[in-house]
């Protein structure tokens, strides 16, 4: 789908997201290695459900509120954007809601979150980095938090095969 594999330069005002779209890549490649590394279900979960707490409805928001409105709303790739996050939501809201996650539902997240990240990174950002003003964006880079995403995460079972 999104099969460019060079390098995007980001503007200076969409950085901290895209560095936040890093820590989001390497929550998927976590949940894939926990899962190959065959590690219960429940670790893996609890490790989502923190991660999105700490990380992902902050970063939501502030892309909904400050950077998707640089584009029209009915702007098409706002639009699936804003699809991407509401599925996302779901499915964490349905993993808080049952006992025993399958293993697929976590992997379909992963997959969905993956796909959403290189989309925002390879179509929707460059678009918005092309049609907001330069004011516009640097009004919304502004009022973006300035928090570092450092994982407090003890568990490690992405490395840990034993446990």
């Amino acid at each position: 789908m999104y099969t460019n594999t060079k390098p995007l330069k980001r503007s200076k005002q969409l950085t901290p997201l895209s560095k936040e779209h890093h820590d989001g890549l390497l929550c998927c490649w976590k949940i894939n290695q926990g899962l190959a590394n065959n590690i219960s279900i429940d670790r893996i979960a609890s490790y989502l459900l923190d991660f999105y707490d700490k990380h992902l409805v902050r970063h939501f928001e502030e892309e909904e509120q400050l950077i998707f409105p640089l584009l029209s709303s009915d702007n098409s790739n706002r639009l699936e954007a804003e699809l991407h996050h509401n599925m996302l939501r779901e499915m964490i809201a349905t993993f808080r809601d049952v006992t025993q996650i399958p293993t697929l539902s976590l992997r379909y997240f992963s997959e969905i979150l993956d796909r959403h990240i290189r989309f925002e990174e390879r179509v929707l950002f460059p678009q918005i980095e092309s049609e907001a003003t330069p004011e516009a964006l640097q009004i919304a880079a502004d009022a973006l938090k300035k928090e570092t995403n450092v994982s407090d995460w003890a568990d490690q079972f992405w490395i840990d095969k034993k446990k």
